[in-house]
């Protein structure tokens, strides 16, 4: 099975503390300020790089009528969040939906040449998801996307390290 990935460009934020560096004293040299200076930036925290909470991975297989809800809803919560939709080989145009998806803002996109099944499409996503958390929301809206603040609360409360849901 031949797949085709999109990878989204994504942004990291660095973020360093302040550097202060102090007035020049008069018996201080400009050797020691530089010392000084050079120590100040030395004990400066590391990096940290923002990736998203939330990977919601989106299994899709002859869903043309419900695709873009879905999307435009997930796109709505409030999260850091990174969007994979796995196209698995759809006939019903559903594969072109997602193929113009590719390149837009957040979205991820998998396109598999031919239907393998539901669990090689979360396969393909999983092997995308960088975020903390992965979630699966089926194209369908069997599931209400707007529940999936709900589902992964529990984990961003430290209560949970994994969450199941079912109907």
């Amino acid at each position: 099975m031949q797949n085709t990935f999109s990878t989204l460009g994504l942004l990291h934020a660095i973020e360093f503390p302040p550097v202060v560096i102090p007035d020049a004293q008069p018996a201080v040299s400009a050797l020691q300020q530089l010392d000084q200076a050079s120590n100040l930036i030395s004990v400066a925290q590391a990096p940290t790089v923002c990736t998203p909470t939330l990977s919601i991975i989106i299994p899709a297989y002859n869903e043309s009528k419900t695709i873009l809800r879905v999307l435009e809803s997930v796109e709505k919560l409030d999260v850091s969040k990174q969007v994979i939709v796995v196209d698995d080989g759809s006939t019903d145009g559903t594969r072109e939906i997602i193929r113009s998806l590719h390149g837009r803002q957040g979205i991820e996109t998998v396109l598999h040449d031919r239907n393998s099944g539901k669990g090689a499409a979360i396969q393909s996503g999983i092997r995308l998801a960088i975020g903390e958390i992965v979630i699966v929301q089926d194209a369908d809206l069997e599931y209400n996307p707007q529940d999936i603040l709900t589902v992964i609360q529990p984990i961003l409360d430290g209560e949970s390290d994994v969450v199941f849901g079912s109907r």
